[in-house]
């Protein structure tokens, strides 16, 4: 469609920059490229080369009001102000985003207030258009993921300067907030980030779908986010009631560093220090989570875990017993558990062993219902002083290549497999009962 308008314009033939009159125009479409991003109408009024501008219109289907004044017709000490309320964010994503946040959907109202200041990048300091800049994002939604329901953004800009006064709202059902300096060429590129209660899985999986179900809990942390050739993450990361893969991990803290390019189709992330608590033991580790190389949008994991007198009854009653009453036993070794472009747990391979004791028989699935068969010596109750576990990961299962425990009273030989993405036992047992005081 045609712009339309009238101009009234008249000006010294000795001196153009005195320019008197108004100019009206109304532009029915807005284009970026062959996009149409709205319509516009707009009245400029100069006054001996000043000028005015008043404008409203629609921009990606919000409502748009311009306020802007300048000394002459070239923009020297613009100022003003402009508002656009209810913008598209997918919109606006498509024309400026990344391909990867092409379908984040949400809506995005902002003002700008713009002036005049000092440009501190520049080789000598000048002034420069300044702006400040206040968003508001609601309804996030990434890959037809809920992110959050609020986030408040607070911008100033000075040149090719951008300082991120406050970043904060609600994420992944936690609370994130942020701050700090983003500039383009040369210049400073660093955030100060915290977050709080934030869902390991909602918050992930919006950006990493084939984590999306394997990775939970909630976490909390800061961590200073920089920009050069990459983007570099350090800070630290509290852990509670989580599980990788199925696999609990418990309450833990641990430092964080992350790696990626700045279109993150490439990124790293390490948890070298992880130390916390887990079934009333302690748990240790270090976990490399990365994009791998052999299948797009699917991460390689590598990760070593020592494990001190866990208490491996309350975790099976977790997943699927009594939730009041455990039968305990204690488990100290160590597992390993990795994998290489992981969609589900049939990517996963690992190995574990383990010392068992203090282990009464009812923390062992299937052992007490097997007193039936075993005639007038009973196993319920018994408290084995004594064992240990071995076995391998792979195909999506733990397979039991050993497992025994001892007594004076009886002995338990085992193998079988676990299923990890659902904790079915699979198992075949042989028990012998007797008087073991005086040995073997």
């Amino acid at each position: 469609a045609a712009t339309t308008g009238q101009l009234d314009l008249s000006a010294p033939a000795n001196s153009v920059d005195q320019i008197d009159g108004t100019v009206r125009a109304e532009i029915p479409e807005v284009l970026v490229g062959e996009t149409n991003i709205g319509r516009v109408e707009i009245e400029a009024k100069f006054k001996q080369g000043s000028v005015e501008i008043v404008g409203n219109g629609s921009l990606l289907s919000g409502a748009a009001d311009i306020q802007l004044s300048a000394g002459d017709f070239r923009g020297r000490d613009l100022s003003g102000r402009a508002s656009v309320n209810s913008m598209r964010l997918h919109e606006l994503m498509r024309l400026l985003g990344p391909a990867r946040l092409s379908r984040l959907y949400g809506d995005v109202s902002a003002t700008i207030e713009i002036g005049q200041g000092t440009d501190a990048t520049a080789p000598q300091p000048d002034t420069a258009p300044q702006a400040d800049v206040n968003l508001t994002l609601v309804d996030l939604i990434l890959n037809g993921k809920s992110l959050g329901a609020r986030l408040d953004v607070k911008l100033k800009t000075v040149g090719p300067a951008v300082v991120i006064q406050s970043v904060q709202g609600a994420y992944a059902g936690g609370r994130i907030q942020a701050s700090g300096n983003w500039s383009r060429g040369g210049a400073a590129k660093q955030i100060q980030l915290f977050f709080t209660n934030v869902d390991l899985n909602a918050g992930l999986s919006p950006w990493l779908p084939a984590m999306e179900g394997h990775l939970d809990g909630k976490a909390s942390g800061m961590s200073t986010l920089t920009g050069d050739q990459r983007l570099r993450v350090n800070g630290t990361v509290s852990a509670r009631q989580c599980t990788v893969y199925g696999i609990p991990t418990g309450t833990w803290t641990s430092g964080l560093r992350a790696a990626a390019n700045h279109d993150l189709s490439r990124w790293e992330v390490q948890l070298p220090t992880v130390r916390g608590q887990l079934a009333s033991g302690r748990i240790r580790g270090d976990v490399v989570l990365k994009s791998s190389s052999l299948r797009r949008g699917t991460p390689d994991l590598a990760s070593r875990w020592q494990l001190d007198r866990i208490d491996f009854g309350k975790i099976l009653g977790d997943r699927g017993g009594s939730l009041t009453s455990y039968a305990h036993g204690r488990l100290t070794g160590e597992l390993t558990l990795s994998g290489r472009a992981i969609r589900s747990t049939q990517d996963l391979s690992g190995r574990f062993s383990a010392r068992l004791g203090d282990t009464q028989s009812a923390a062992v699935p299937g052992l007490v219902s097997a007193d039936r068969y075993l005639g007038l010596i009973s196993v319920t109750n018994t408290r084995f002083t004594a064992g240990a576990l071995r076995g391998v990961i792979g195909g999506g299962t733990a397979r039991l290549d050993e497992l025994w425990l001892r007594s004076n009273r009886a002995r338990v030989w085992a193998e079988g497999k676990v299923l990890l993405s659902s904790g079915r036992i699979d198992m075949d047992v042989v028990i012998a009962t007797g008087n073991f005081v005086f040995g073997d």
